[in-house]
């Protein structure tokens, strides 16, 4: 997979994302979905995924690359 330079990622986060705040603000304050709904419709994925043994050990080892400092 070819990747582009951290500059150039930089540069366009940088120039659009400003310029899609106007969508963003119109979609929390007219959702396509409700979200309560929604969140709890997802909640037997939440679950399985939090006793998903990969899943517990990759927190793990991000809290621990993170650590308090950068916290």
């Amino acid at each position: 997979m070819k990747i582009k330079s951290l500059d150039t990622i930089t540069e366009k986060w940088a120039k659009e994302t400003p310029a899609r705040a106007p969508y963003y603000e119109e979609g929390i304050k007219d959702p396509a979905r409700d979200w309560k709904s929604a969140a709890i419709e997802g909640q037997a994925a939440y679950e399985a995924a939090m006793r998903d043994p990969a899943v517990l050990a990759l927190r793990k080892k991000k809290i621990e690359q993170v650590g308090t400092e950068k916290w």
